[in-house]
C-alpha cells in the first residue's frame, strides 16, 4: 500500500510518498516515478544533484558507458553541482537502479539551470522541501529518495 500526502501547505506541488514495506526499502523506485512524467520528460534537461549527506543509488549494471549505477552515484557526490543526463540516459539509468537510498533527480527546461540548483538550497541539507523561491522557478519536477524511507516529489505543474 502506498501513502501519498501533501508535505507542507506552504509549498504547493510537494508530495511525500511512502509505502508499508515494513522497513525493507521501498517497493518502488525512480523508474516507477518517471512513468508519471513520460510525456514531458524528453522536453526537459535532467540532473542528479548531490544531497549533502551522500548520494546512495545502488546498482551494479552499466546503464550507459563503462560505469555502473553505483559508480555514477559516487560521481554525483564527487561533483560540486551534480551531473546532467538526457531523458534517454535517465531512463537507462533508472532501469539499471536496484535501489535509491539517497538521491535527487531533477528536471529543468533550461539545461544551464542544472548546475545552479545545488546552491539554491537554504541549508546544508539539500532537501527538495528546503529550497529558495528561485529553485522552484527553475525546476519542473524533482524526485528525491530520503533514506529508503520515502520520496519527496515536487512538480511545478499541479496536473503532474
Amino acid at each position: 500500500m502506498v501513502f501519498v500526502t501533501r508535505k507542507g501547505a506552504t509549498l504547493p506541488g510537494l508530495l511525500k510518498i511512502q509505502d508499508l514495506n515494513e522497513g525493507r526499502g521501498l517497493a518502488f523506485d525512480i523508474a516507477d516515478l518517471l512513468t508519471y512524467v513520460a510525456e514531458e520528460g524528453a522536453q526537459w534537461s535532467w540532473g542528479l544533484i548531490p544531497i549533502g549527506e551522500g548520494t546512495a543509488i545502488i546498482g551494479e549494471r552499466k546503464p550507459f558507458g563503462d560505469k555502473t549505477v553505483l559508480e555514477l552515484s559516487c560521481e554525483v557526490d564527487a561533483s560540486k553541482d551534480g551531473i546532467s543526463l538526457s531523458w534517454e540516459q535517465l531512463l537507462a539509468f533508472a532501469a539499471a537502479v536496484d535501489q535509491t537510498i539517497w538521491g535527487t533527480y531533477v528536471a529543468c527546461r533550461d539545461p544551464n539551470s542544472i548546475p545552479k540548483l545545488k546552491s539554491l538550497y537554504l541549508d546544508g541539507w539539500a532537501y527538495v522541501d528546503r529550497a529558495s523561491a528561485e529553485y522552484y522557478q527553475l525546476v519542473e519536477v524533482a524526485f528525491q529518495a530520503v533514506d529508503s524511507s520515502y520520496w519527496l516529489v515536487y512538480a511545478r505543474d499541479d496536473a503532474l
